[in-house]
């Protein structure tokens, strides 16, 4: 082919281009000018169009602008209504947005399925119910199918998690249409979960009475209990322990409601945790092996201490109270009034003997922690710890000690313990520090 041929041959090709960019432009322009007019003259408008594609934009717009005598000619002309816009969204969603009855029902009438989705999986009945239109739930309810309240969107949510009212679901009840309380979502959660999650403790209050499980856990093992404790919702916990909550389910960290009451210092829910003495095991561990007297000790609140110790048992030497290191609560005394108030208390009988997985004694773990001076000499007056025990590599508590303060201290004691005048040569064994 030479080049003049192929010349006029991307001509051809060029002009036909133009040709239907311009009938595409001028469809667009009386479209757009369409709109303006009245709705006898956009019926006259569609009864000369041929381009039927065209049609389901004509409904969408015609929905919005309320006009039920063009849409009800439309839908007479076999306009498909269950196709999306570019918002992925059908005329059946834009009619219920408007809150349109009429056009609503002629879309019923015309036969339109509200199993229809729209791109999050929701139905026209999921959405109504999500506005907390009861008017258009009344209207479905005549058309809708015996299983339409086990309708789920992509999320494996049913209606039941979209309710936001008590009317709504005093509604939905008596038209048979309100769903198992505790069906889960594709995350395991249920209706319950998403209203702890919204503070919406009037909707807990309903899903309660309505037969909510309040111990269904999700795909994380979280119950909507400690949804609650991560948002310190105080209303929806007490509401929960008023329901036979289980107080012992832990959350992702194993820790339960009483580890979570000492941990943020709540001594009213604490006073109210206790008052189910018969419930609580006071040995609960959390992940690092931590009971709530661990968390006690490390808060370094004295009156969220005496209030658990008030209410169960307090012989911090057990084993049973020990954590994933071996190591009792006393290990994690921080300050002087706390030791001296289990001192007293009689929870501290021999400190000697306890020893954690490496070996160390509770002296040996403060010294290394930065303990105050005043600390480690209760714990060698006191109680009565003993310098010279050496852990599982051979160290006593001087090895570990980092303030020269109290390695000083220790090397006194250490004297006057074994009435050595030369105290390098007894840690000469040790790797100092």
């Amino acid at each position: 082919m030479n080049a003049s041929k192929l010349f006029f041959l991307f001509l051809s090709i060029f002009s036909l281009q133009i040709l239907q960019s311009a009938e595409h432009i001028l469809i667009t322009e009386q479209v757009s000018q369409l709109w303006s007019n009245a709705h006898n003259e956009k019926i006259k408008y569609f009864n000369d169009m041929n381009n039927l594609n065209t049609k389901p934009y004509f409904l969408r717009n015609a929905v919005l602008d309320n006009d039920e005598t063009v849409v009800d000619y439309l839908l007479s002309k076999g306009t498909d209504i269950t196709i999306a816009d570019n918002k992925n969204a059908s005329p059946w969603f834009y009619a219920v947005a408007k809150n349109n009855k009429n056009i609503m029902k002629l879309f019923l009438d015309r036969g339109a399925s509200l199993e229809i989705k729209d791109v999050d999986g929701l139905t026209p009945l999921h959405f109504a119910v999500k506005k907390d239109d009861t008017d258009t739930v009344k209207l479905f309810s005549e058309y809708l199918p015996t299983d339409a309240k086990n309708w789920k969107d992509d999320a494996g949510k049913t209606i039941l998690f979209y309710v936001q009212s008590p009317e709504m679901f005093e509604l939905l009840e008596s038209m048979d249409l309100l769903p198992d309380s505790n069906m889960q979502d594709i995350e395991g959660k249920t209706a319950l979960h998403y209203a702890v999650i919204a503070d919406a403790i009037n909707i807990v209050e309903i899903l309660i009475v309505y037969g909510a499980d309040v111990n269904v856990p999700d795909k994380k093992e979280d119950t909507p209990l400690v949804y609650a404790l991560g948002k310190n919702d105080r209303q929806i916990i007490k509401l929960f322990l008023d329901n036979n909550v289980d107080i012992q389910a832990p959350d992702k960290n194993g820790q339960n409601i009483l580890h979570f009451a000492v941990k943020t210092k709540d001594q009213d829910l604490l006073k109210l945790l206790l008052s189910f003495d018969n419930h609580i095991n006071f040995y609960a561990k959390d992940n690092q092996g931590k009971t709530a007297y661990h968390l006690a000790v490390e808060s370094d609140n004295l009156e969220i201490l005496k209030e658990l110790v008030g209410g169960g048992y307090y012989f911090f030497q057990d084993e049973r109270l020990a954590d994933n290191y071996g190591r009792t609560p006393v290990y994690y005394v921080k300050n002087l009034d706390v030791v001296t108030y289990l001192n007293e208390l009689g929870a501290i009988t021999n400190i000697n003997q306890m020893r954690d997985k490496q070996g160390l004694t509770p002296l040996h773990y403060i010294v290394r922690q930065w303990a105050p001076y005043e600390l480690v000499e209760f714990f060698l007056e006191s109680l009565h710890a003993d310098v010279t025990i050496k852990d599982g590599h051979g160290l006593t508590a001087y090895d570990y000690a980092l303030d020269e303060a109290i390695k000083k201290m220790l090397e006194e004691k250490t004297l006057e313990l074994l009435n050595n005048d030369e105290p390098w040569e007894l840690l000469e064994d040790s790797a100092h520090f």
